[in-house]
């Protein structure tokens, strides 16, 4: 036994020594989180085709589509703020750089340099779609938001400052944002395409009711306007960026001159990135 021994207390102390070298070389792994619906929360058209949710103590515009998009939310407490402005003098875009220059940098109020060398993942179906890179090591934390928009590229899709005890729910916000569902380049055609229906009454002849409304599922307005013969305008592609590539309900309802219901439907419609597309409902609304 003595003459093994020696060896087998070489084995054992290189072995920890290896270890040890591994724990501390191996760079730490980002937390990953599933991009989820939250039951309860509201939702919010975040960009083009992109949507968020946030609990009832929020408040700000919210999206402004002014010459482009911005968007405002922040908490009552002002615990959480969630913004971005991506303007040039003449447009403002949904989305900033790429996060290809690592660490990410952000100027705090006082024009002081922030490194944000923290980071957590946001997934779907195993594949990353966002990354929060933040800091929560000052005395105000902040962190940028990145949004992949293509196969390879991530780019800043928003800034948020927090405070330290609402880092989780900061969180559990950014992982309701739905992912970017047009990140391929597609060659679209110039046609024009809309969804169109029309009315009838029990008779099977033709009815024009007072007014038509068309909201879709977070209650924004669609706009709806009666063509020739009789045919309302449902959704068109001017609706792409307020619905789901797969799929978004819209509802209408048609109301006499009374301003009473006379009628309701509900539609599934698409997109393909290019056109609307109507998945499901009547083309023809027979009027009670």
């Amino acid at each position: 036994m003595k003459t093994f021994f020696p060896i087998i207390m070489f084995i054992i102390a290189s072995t920890q020594l290896s270890c040890d070298k591994n724990q501390v070389d191996s760079p730490s792994t980002p937390e990953k989180i599933s991009i989820k619906k939250h039951e309860t929360w509201s939702s919010f058209r975040f960009k083009n085709g992109v949507f968020i949710q946030l609990p009832n103590d929020y408040e700000g515009r919210g999206l402004s589509t002014f010459e482009g998009n911005t968007f405002h939310k922040f908490k009552k407490d002002n615990g959480v703020d969630i913004s971005y402005h991506y303007c040039s003098p003449l447009y403002c875009e949904d989305f900033g750089g790429t996060d290809d220059q690592k660490p990410i940098q952000i100027q705090d109020d006082n024009n002081n340099t922030i490194k944000l060398e923290k980071s957590v993942e946001f997934m779907r179906d195993g594949i990353t779609e966002g990354i929060f890179y933040y800091n929560d090591d000052t005395s105000t934390p902040a962190g940028i938001y990145f949004m992949k928009t293509s196969n390879v590229a991530f780019k800043d899709a928003a800034k948020i400052t927090f405070k330290k005890d609402y880092f989780r729910e900061v969180l559990e916000i950014l992982s309701t944002i739905t992912p970017f569902e047009c990140k391929d380049i597609v060659a679209c055609t110039e046609v024009y395409v809309s969804v169109q229906v029309s009315f009838v009454d029990k008779n099977n002849k033709p009815y024009k009711p007072a007014k038509v409304k068309v909201v879709n599922e977070y209650g924004e307005d669609l706009y709806s306007y009666p063509t020739i013969n009789n045919f309302y305008v449902l959704v068109s592609d001017n609706h792409l960026h307020q619905i789901y590539k797969n799929g978004s309900k819209a509802t209408l309802t048609a109301y006499d001159i009374s301003d009473k219901v006379i009628a309701a439907e509900v539609y599934q419609i698409g997109h393909d990135c290019c056109h609307i597309q109507k998945i499901s409902g009547p083309d023809e609304v027979i009027i009670h």
